[in-house]
């Protein structure tokens, strides 16, 4: 009988391969219709995760919710308490830092409490970063280097890289309590290599390193630990409680919010949005099982004149069923696996993320071998006669 399979497979191999490319196809458009839809619903997380440096952050417990302002806090510790719970997530490191920076365009110093903020990781992923409206962007490609980038301005005298004077609060320890001080501090030139469009107070934003060393801050003391998950619309789990009684326990000190408790705080209007997938997804999961109905029913009616023709030769009425039902769930499951791999490859260059919802791979698949063993089985039950004459 698995000869019979095999052989039967090979023979219709071309008259399958036209069923495979349209059910590959339908399953990347769903998959990138839907995951399109999602991540559109959560596009307001964008600013949240760009500002926080993940969907999950972790700072000291009396601070801000965003923005500079808070202790410190390790991050060597904080890494160690939360890597077990997220194994499959990547770290990011912001430390804020108070100064006085001197803007050219204004002709004035302005005292900020994140006059310097600087970062590590998440320079690879587009939603961890504010857009760049004009210059270059802080990156990898120039990690050691004293450029930021500036905030919610434009360079509106001069192009980059821009030479910025700025006195930066050094970190001390007195009476056993961390803080930051700017008596006799001096000026110290950092340069402006482009702006971001990023809605936030002015602020010089670099590497982390870098505002480490020109605070003299301690490597492992931070304002912040981001927990970045993949894709902007990943949907938060119950490890997010997980961590937060680990966190109550182990570290009291800190405060874990994630983005959607940003979203909560600052913009109760954002709530529709999130509510858009639920309404849209069945629409596009709809259209795209019409197509793959219709490719199902095709095939099964391509193959009623050989099923008739085995039945002649002596094989079962069960092995013929049997037989085309095999073919067709694994042409289906070649077909979805191939619009799943598409959809992930179209995902990853148009979002530089290969996260896409496996939905319509799940669907697309049991609606066709529900839809092949329904009406296969009343293709092999029809009479020979009957399907000879209309072949």
């Amino acid at each position: 009988m698995l000869w019979i399979i095999i052989q039967s497979y090979k023979n219709n191999l071309r008259r399958y391969a036209f069923a495979i490319i349209a059910l590959a196809m339908a399953t990347v458009v769903c998959s990138l219709g839907l995951s399109g839809v999602k991540l559109m619903s959560n596009m307001w997380r964008y600013p949240f995760t760009a500002s926080a440096g993940g969907h999950i952050t972790l700072r000291a417990v009396g601070g801000p919710m965003l923005g500079p302002g808070g202790e410190l806090i390790s991050y060597e510790k904080t890494y160690e308490l939360v890597k077990d719970i997220y194994p499959e997530a990547t770290f990011t490191s912001t430390l804020a830092v108070p100064g006085i920076v001197w803007f050219p365009w204004d002709s004035k110093y302005f005292l900020k409490p994140g006059g310097l903020v600087g970062r590590k990781g998440g320079f690879d992923t587009w939603y961890l970063n504010a857009p760049i409206t004009k210059g270059n962007a802080v990156s990898e490609n120039n990690s050691g280097e004293t450029v930021f980038t500036l905030v919610g301005r434009h360079l509106e005298r001069g192009s980059a890289p821009m030479k910025i004077p700025t006195r930066v609060a050094t970190y001390a320890v007195v009476d056993g309590q961390e803080t930051w001080n700017l008596v006799g501090v001096e000026e110290q030139n950092v340069f402006l290599i482009g702006t971001t469009g990023q809605p936030a107070d002015d602020g010089l934003q670099g590497h982390l390193e870098v505002v480490q060393q020109l605070s003299h801050t301690p490597a492992d003391r931070v304002t912040s630990v981001g927990v970045c998950l993949q894709g902007l619309q990943v949907e938060l789990d119950d490890r997010v409680e997980m961590l937060r009684a680990l966190v109550a326990e182990e570290m009291p000190g800190l405060r874990v919010a994630t983005v959607d408790d940003f979203g909560e705080y600052v913009a109760a209007d954002l709530v529709p949005l999130r509510d858009a997938a639920k309404k849209y997804s069945p629409v596009l999961l709809l259209i795209s099982l019409q197509v793959v109905i219709a490719t199902s029913l095709a095939i099964v009616h391509s193959r009623r004149q050989e099923l008739s023709i085995l039945r002649i030769i002596g094989f079962s009425y069960r092995r013929i069923w049997l037989l085309l039902t095999l073919e067709c769930a694994f042409s289906f499951f070649l077909a979805c696996a191939l619009g799943l791999a598409g959809a992930k490859v179209a995902a990853y260059l148009l979002f530089e993320s290969s996260a896409v919802s496996l939905a319509p791979f799940v669907y697309a698949f049991l609606a066709s071998l529900i839809v092949s063993v329904l009406v296969g089985r009343r293709a092999v039950a029809s009479s020979v006669p009957e399907v000879l004459r209309n072949a």
